[in-house]
This record gives structure tokens, sequence and C-alpha cells, in this order.
């Protein structure tokens, strides 16, 4: 399976008297959770990788790339993962997308499998985080849910903004092979279906050596609230956009997706 990974694209013009941030990644892996805090300024991309430790638990190796958009609504680009290091067969967890993101609010932007990313802005204390919807208007949510038998076997939900490359991976090595699950996605607006989301989407599974896999790959329309399932083998993928109905109202207004004039420098890759 292919080690899929994509360069996100930003925008925004540098305010060079732009106060401070923080920027907070939280990443919990089912027993543990590790965290880092990064001080930002808007317009200018902040990098980080390195060890971090949660009590009484292993180190593990953090990548986090974010750039901060100031505007009426803050906007977060980000890209983080964590992993055992180069070479080890520890699973790890990679994010991509972008969100909107008010002050004081900790967001949880990535669920797959055990895995919890949440990021925060400005977050003060141990305040909990925030339910996906309220942290910011334009967000939306997709869920993608795969079945076997009828059995969920791989739930993964992303928290991004419509015309945005995103991205989660849930994976393992096996030797020199990576397994796990990969969604890629872009949800747009319909240009011809008001109401209606255009998703496009690459989803690949691959458990464990020998068992069954599958890739997917796909431009569908989907109305938000509406599940919707795409069958491949024994397999069934179901997909859920919430929080979409602002941007499926627009309908003809409709745009592919952003190719901002930036990029974020440094794509997420296990040391």
């Amino acid at each position: 399976m292919r080690h899929l990974v994509i360069v996100l694209l930003l925008a925004g013009a540098v305010d060079a008297a732009a106060k401070p941030h923080t920027v907070e990644v939280r990443i919990f892996d089912g027993k543990n959770i590790y965290a880092k805090k990064l001080k930002v300024e808007a317009g200018k991309q902040v990098s980080f990788t390195g060890q971090v430790f949660a009590l009484g638990a292993p180190g593990r190796w953090m990548i986090a790339n974010v750039l901060l958009n100031e505007g009426v609504e803050p906007e977060l680009q980000y890209q983080v993962e964590l992993s055992g290091g180069q070479g080890s067969p520890d699973p790890f967890i990679q994010g991509q997308g972008e969100l909107s993101i008010k002050p004081g609010k900790s967001v949880p932007v990535l669920d797959c499998g055990v895995w919890s990313v949440e990021l925060g802005l400005d977050r003060a204390g141990k305040k909990k985080a925030e339910a996906w919807y309220k942290a910011g208007t334009g967000n939306i949510r997709l869920s993608a849910q795969v079945l076997k038998a009828g059995r969920a076997e791989k739930i993964c939900r992303q928290v991004s903004r419509n015309n945005i490359n995103s991205n989660a991976v849930d994976g393992f090595s096996s030797g020199e092979r990576r397994l796990g699950f990969i969604l890629n996605s872009i949800v747009t607006a319909s240009a011809e279906r008001a109401g209606e989301l255009n998703l496009q989407y690459q989803v690949e599974h691959n458990p464990a050596v020998g068992a069954e896999s599958f890739q997917l790959q796909g431009d569908v329309p989907l109305k938000p609230g509406v599940k919707t399932g795409f069958k491949s083998g024994s397999y069934l993928v179901e997909f859920l956009i919430e929080g979409g109905k602002t941007v499926a109202a627009a309908g003809a207004g409709a745009v592919k997706a952003k190719v901002p004039a930036a990029a974020l420098q440094g794509a997420a890759a296990t040391p």
C-alpha cells in the first residue's frame, strides 16, 4: 500500500505586526496523551519535529506543521503525525486539513480507530475540547466507516472545510510494508444540484498481511446528514458529511478545490 502524503496548500498574507498565538497539538493513542504547544504568528508557518512524552509511557515522535490565518474567524491549517519513529512497527497517525477555530477553543479534528487528535488555539488551562461544530463556522466533518459482513471494522471522522484537500492515515508497519487505513478527500458544493455536496475521495484499507484489502476512489454527490454507501468485494464503505448545509446551499456558486499561492513546507513523514 502506498504511503500517501499530500502537500497542504495555503493562503494568507503575512501580517508583520500580528500578535503571537499558541497552538496546542494533543494526540491520544488509546492509552496516553502526547501534547506539544507551538508559538505562532499569523501568516507564518511553524514546524516541530521531535520526541514527545506521556507520563509513564515511552517517548514517541511528533511532526507538526501549522499556519494560522487571521480574519473574522481564524483559520488553522495543519499537518500532524505521531509515530514510534523511523523503522518502528508501532501504529502511527497522520492528519492534514484546515478548520475555522475561535481563540480559546480546542477541537477534536480527527478520530480514527483508537486515535484522537485535538488542536487548540490560545487554550487556557485544562478546558475540555469543544464539540467540533462549535469551534467555528464553515467547518464540516466527514465520516468514513468500513464494514465487513455488517460489522464495523474501521471508522474515521475528520473535521475540515470545503474546498480543502484533507488526508488521514491510521497505519502500521509490517517489515518493509505499510498497512492500515487511508482517507483522502475534498468536499465541494455541487454546481448542478443546490442542497447537495460533491465528495472526491480515495480510500484504502489493508488491515493485515494476507487479509482482504481494497481501494476505492470516486467523485460522488452527497446530501449533508445522509449516509451513502459503496461496495468493494465483501466490504461496504459508508460516508457521512455533517455541517455542510450552508456550503451545499451555494449550489451554482460552487468552486473546485482551493489552490492558494503558497504551500506548507515539510509534509508529514515518519522521521
